[in-house]
């Protein structure tokens, strides 16, 4: 469940002293228990009705709790898609 937008804050990540500022994310929070675990960073977010590309998945808390995405628009603009197409089941 998405439960925050336009979220912003800070990623101590090493070698960089000061980290990286990350902002406008989106927060989804897992109905129960956690939405992501470790190892899931890249994954493609979708909504559960109509498979419609949300984000991707970029961190999460230390305890789970929470998992942080990049917006799809951000996405695919920094990536130069058009468009997202899904293969027919």
């Amino acid at each position: 469940m998405i439960t925050e937008l336009h979220v912003n804050f800070s990623v101590p990540y090493e070698p960089f002293p000061a980290g990286a500022e990350v902002r406008d994310q989106i927060g989804i929070r897992g109905m129960q228990g956690p939405f992501s675990m470790p190892g899931d960073s890249g994954s493609l977010i979708v909504t559960a009705a109509t498979k419609q590309p949300v984000g991707l998945l970029f961190a999460g808390s230390s305890d789970n709790s929470i998992t942080f995405a990049n917006p799809i628009a951000a996405v695919k603009a920094a990536l130069g898609i058009d468009r997202i197409v899904a293969q027919p089941e």
